[in-house]
This record gives structure tokens, C-alpha cells and sequence, in this order.
């Protein structure tokens, strides 16, 4: 294993720690949840609905739900994909 993988590995735990610690946090304008999704966005690019609850164990209408607060805000945009009937997010 590469201390990259370990980096990635120990970011991603923090991330669940630091969601299970703590609800409805915010920071700045943005919900804790918002902004951990906004991070993978960066990070990684445009990635479905479905996946991205995956990647977080999330539900999808959860997932869903965050996103069309960031949509409303105009931080992201869902895009059509036939693969994904959520939609992708940019």
C-alpha cells in the first residue's frame, strides 16, 4: 500500500468521524454535509447521484437532497445521464 493510499485512507475515515460527530454544523453558508460533498467534487470531478451516496454510505434521497440545496445555490450543477436517473454532479 502507498502512503498515498494511506493519506486517502485516513482523509476519508476523518471525513465519517467528523460527520458521525457532529449534525447539522456549519461552516461559513455551507452545511458540514454540503461541503464534504463539494470536497470530493473538487477532488475527483463530476460523479453521479448514486455513486457519490455510495462512496459517502449515504442513501440516495439523502445524497440527492444535499445536492439540490448546492444546485439552489448555485455551487453545483446536475446534469443529465442516462446511467445515473439522479442525475451527475458538476
Amino acid at each position: 500500500m502507498k502512503d498515498n493510499d494511506l493519506v486517502e485512507i485516513i482523509n476519508y475515515q476523518m471525513a465519517i468521524l467528523v460527520r458521525r460527530g457532529t449534525s447539522a454544523v456549519k461552516l461559513g453558508n455551507l452545511e458540514r454535509s454540503h461541503y464534504l460533498l463539494l470536497q470530493h467534487l473538487s477532488d475527483f470531478g463530476a460523479i453521479g447521484v448514486k455513486a457519490l451516496a455510495d462512496e459517502f454510505h449515504l442513501d440516495v434521497s439523502t445524497v440527492s437532497r444535499q445536492a439540490a440545496a448546492l444546485e439552489a445555490r448555485g455551487y453545483v450543477q446536475r446534469l443529465p445521464d442516462p446511467d445515473e436517473p439522479a442525475g451527475k454532479l458538476l
